[in-house]
């Protein structure tokens, strides 16, 4: 029973620094060596120093702040757009009391 229990705990003890050496294969240091991927920026502290050019002149700020003018609404646009629409004239309608004490019970409408 002795030597069972031993082999158990030595084959636990294998199978624990296989997780272990697995796990540092996959998540490890070697996992990260590459430097750059075409078409993405690295998150090294030197890249904006390595990527800025001297000879071009900054743009004004003007250039890069872009705010559009806006235009002042003028008065009356909704009455002149809605000119030209057809306008329906819904007539109304009077119930008496008596038909809706009819239809609805007394009091009930």
């Amino acid at each position: 029973m002795q030597g069972q229990l031993d082999a158990l705990n030595e084959n636990i003890e294998k199978l624990i620094e296989q997780v272990r050496l697995a796990n540092s294969y996959r998540f490890g240091r070697h996992s990260e060596t590459l430097q750059s991927i075409d078409g993405q920026l690295s998150f090294f502290f030197d890249e904006a120093d390595t990527l800025y050019d001297d000879s071009v002149e900054e743009p004004a700020f003007e250039e890069v702040i872009n705010t559009p003018v806006r235009k002042k609404k003028s008065k009356g646009q909704r009455e002149l757009d809605l000119k030209n629409f057809p306008e329906d004239i819904i007539p109304t309608h009077t119930v008496s009391v008596e038909e809706l004490d009819d239809f609805y019970r007394k009091g009930n409408w």
